[in-house]
């Protein structure tokens, strides 16, 4: 869904999706998920770059990597991605509600997402969502 953007022009897209055990979820919220992460990373590398999309198994986790070659998050901005309405764009570019709906996302199902950002060198977002016991 997200491919189709034309942000993603020259965006070189590489996974390594490993098997994972069958995650109990809504899937338009998982959906959500991704595409706000995809879409953000594609626009923080301004159409040009590499896109990681991993997948393996942690713990009882599953873990889903998304990491870029974009711009990078400031450090002093770092804390305060996922607050509401928080947003490095432009007025009328962004909502800065977007990783926010990920966080409460991934909140509610009991997992965490974590991230590790460079200035320059891209950004990595790393989601830990437990899954069903009986896969």
């Amino acid at each position: 869904m997200v491919r189709r953007a034309a942000v993603f022009r020259h965006v070189e897209i590489v996974k390594q999706f490993q098997p994972v055990p069958h995650l109990l979820a809504r899937r338009s919220e998982i959906d959500q998920i991704f595409v706000n992460l995809i879409t953000n990373a594609v626009q923080a590398m301004d159409g040009n770059g590499r896109l990681m999309l991993n997948t393996d198994q942690e713990g009882g986790a599953i873990k889903v990597t998304i990491a870029d070659t974009g711009c990078g998050i400031p450090s002093h901005h770092v804390a305060r991605i996922f607050d509401p309405f928080f947003t490095t764009k432009d007025p009328g570019k962004g909502t800065g509600l977007g990783l926010s709906i990920v966080y409460q996302i991934v909140n509610n199902y009991g997992g965490r997402i974590d991230v590790e950002s460079e200035p320059g060198r891209g950004t990595t977002f790393i989601i830990h969502l437990p899954h069903s016991r009986n896969s």
